[in-house]
């Protein structure tokens, strides 16, 4: 009997981290609160009648705001004589001021307008902290994969991206490698890799042994150095950033990737290990989960529990190799695709296209901190990020659909993580 899993699942993350005055302004000008943009239901709440402020949703002890007289809940309405629409508009005009400046804020109060005179602080920048990275991208390993692969260990992690002028890609090790080892330690999990990396130091030289195409290899790697940006979420004496310690405080979005290519299926890997005495042999196959309504593969004729067995003359077996091959491709172009469909085999043309030109389903993505460490569980599936690198490529592409779980956040820290998610099952 098949199992109907997706192996070798692998997720590819661009984060962005927006963390805005005051945790990383350059300007050293603030007042010491935490803010948030109001809606409709908001104004009339607080009784904003020319509907448009900011809300003080925290002042914080000792600081500017506070010995000026500022309340949480106070909105914001006019600063400097300017009217506050949004909540980046007060960033940035505080931002042009200097610390010591003094200005007048308008405010709403218990629905009564009135007028604050405030002298604006000093920020306190938290000191940048830097920690040791290797550039990779990498998946755990099951017995079906050491099998496949012909690894007579039981460890190791595959590597699914390499980037690009990193540590790793510098030293020579490449894209579908096995590390076996890091100096003395064995590597059992991706995770115990980001535990590693957090004792030792950047520019230290280690020993990685792999494993590739039958053949170990051992390379010295010099480890690089990045910016620890979630040192930025341990660092704040703020309430708020205890909600980021608590694992239970969970983001969940939906995404789509709406400039990625696409031909409009859902992809499943299928499994099978059948013994021929005492060899064990894997049968592999690519099936058709779902066909999406009026998508390039829709149109070119493809169906539900098609099995594709080549791409373009090259022998498919695994999601991977089909997203490598659409990869390859540019939008517009045809792939030919050789697909089983009950005992016959037929050939079909299928064009590439941009999924934002057909619906998909979207993705469910839980992200959270713990013990510093970023998490991401994609629908149900662990995923643990070891690098993050190109924070503001392609950032554009990035849609969110549904936000949960963040109502109790401050908005002025806007410390909103937006993943781009590329599954491969999903093409």
């Amino acid at each position: 009997m098949y199992e109907k899993k997706m192996f070798r699942f692998a997720v590819s993350f661009l984060i962005l981290i927006l963390i805005i005055a005051p945790l990383a302004a350059k300007t050293k000008a603030f007042m010491g609160v935490f803010l948030k943009d109001l809606n409709e239901k908001d104004f009339e709440k607080f009784g904003v009648e020319g509907k448009h402020g900011v809300l003080i949703t925290e002042v914080i002890e000792d600081k500017a705001a506070e010995k000026a007289g500022f309340k949480d809940e106070d909105v914001v309405i006019a600063f400097d004589g300017d009217k506050v629409y949004t909540l980046d508009q007060l960033t940035k005009m505080i931002n042009l001021h200097k610390p010591g400046d003094k200005v007048q804020v308008r405010i709403v109060r218990d629905k009564k307008e009135k007028t604050i005179k405030l002298t604006l602080g000093e920020k306190e920048v938290p000191e940048k902290k830097t920690k040791a990275y290797l550039g990779v991208y990498v998946e755990n390993l099951d017995e079906d994969d050491f099998k496949e692969l012909g690894l007579k260990e039981k460890y190791g992690v595959e590597i699914e991206d390499v980037v690009e002028d990193g540590p790793v890609d510098e030293a020579g090790i490449q894209e579908d490698d096995v590390i076996l080892q890091i100096n003395d330690d064995k590597i059992y999990t991706s995770d115990q890799i980001t535990k590693m990396l957090k004792i030792l130091k950047p520019d230290q030289k280690v020993k990685i042994k792999i494993f590739r195409d039958g053949e170990y290899k051992t390379f010295d790697v010099v480890l690089g150095e990045k910016e620890d940006y979630f040192s930025l979420f341990y660092d704040q004496d703020s309430k708020v950033f205890d909600f980021y310690k608590d694992p239970a405080s969970v983001f969940v979005y939906k995404y789509e990737d709406t400039d990625g290519k696409h031909i409009g299926v859902l992809l499943s890997a299928e499994k099978k290990v059948k013994k021929e005495g005492d060899e064990e042999i894997i049968e592999k196959k690519v099936v058709i989960d779902e066909v999406f309504k009026d998508s390039p593969a829709d149109k070119a004729g493809l169906k539900e529990d098609d099995i594709i067995l080549k791409a373009d003359g090259k022998e498919i077996d695994s999601v991977k190799d089909i997203k490598k091959a659409i990869s390859k491709k540019e939008v517009g172009d045809k792939i030919e695709l050789e697909i089983k469909r009950k005992k016959k085999i037929k050939t079909f043309k299928v064009e590439i296209a941009k999924k934002k030109d057909f619906d998909l389903k979207s993705n469910k993505v839980e992200v959270f901190l713990e013990d510093g460490d970023l998490k991401v569980w994609v629908d149900g599936n662990e995923e643990h990020l070891l690098d993050i690198d190109h924070l503001k490529d392609n950032i554009d592409k990035i849609k969110i659909l549904k936000k949960e779980h963040l109502e109790d956040l401050d908005d002025h820290i806007q410390k909103e993580i937006n993943v781009e998610i590329e599954e491969f099952g999903d093409i």
